[in-house]
């Protein structure tokens, strides 16, 4: 899944021009100097993180912009199986669950086309993913200190990530915390 998650998201990067979104994020963070940058974000309802890494790639052209993207999706594939796996159980069904899902993530259409953009959207998924995937681990050693630090990337990365974690919280509050199930219907109202 790893492999064709990279094929489809590193192979043409170039091919395509970048489009209004795009081009809003590059011209923001590449920019003259760190203090423009952060000027400039000021006024901008998004958070600094994206724009100080494109920040970081000011001559790197089409393809170049779009690559912590394309790795941030192919990363997003890994961490899909692995949650994936985590809440099937593990053993056979959670292999089985791993590559379905891992197959599914990485030839999705949409997802494809969103990890190839000059954006924060597959950044936010790989975040999301790896919360969920650390959440749901099953010895939670460091846990709680790699939970913070990725919901201080999650709220400085994207402005959704405020909502992600609320979504996050809500779920964790209505874990029963004993290894039994939450009731499919607490699940969808999350």
């Amino acid at each position: 899944g790893v492999l064709v998650a990279a094929g489809l998201r590193l192979g043409g990067l170039e091919r395509e021009s970048l489009w209004l979104d795009e081009l809003y994020s590059v011209h923001v963070a590449t920019r003259g100097s760190w203090a423009e940058l952060y000027a400039s974000l000021a006024l901008d309802v998004h958070p600094p993180l994206w724009s100080a890494l494109l920040h970081l790639l000011p001559e790197a052209g089409e393809a170049g912009w779009r690559i912590p993207s394309a790795l941030a999706g192919i990363a997003g594939v890994a961490l899909a199986a692995l949650t994936a796996r985590r809440l099937a159980g593990g053993g056979a069904h959670g292999d089985r669950a791993s590559l379905l899902v891992a197959g599914l993530v990485a030839t999705a259409p949409s997802l494809v086309l969103i990890d190839r953009e000059v954006r924060a959207n597959a950044a936010l998924s790989a975040c999301t993913l790896a919360l969920i995937a650390i959440y749901l681990r099953p010895a939670p050693r460091g846990s709680k200190l790699a939970m913070g630090v990725l919901a201080a990337v999650l709220v400085n990365l994207h402005p959704f990530g405020a909502f992600v974690l609320v979504g996050l919280a809500a779920f964790a509050c209505l874990d029963p915390g004993d290894g039994t199930e939450l009731p499919l219907r607490h699940v969808f109202a999350v």
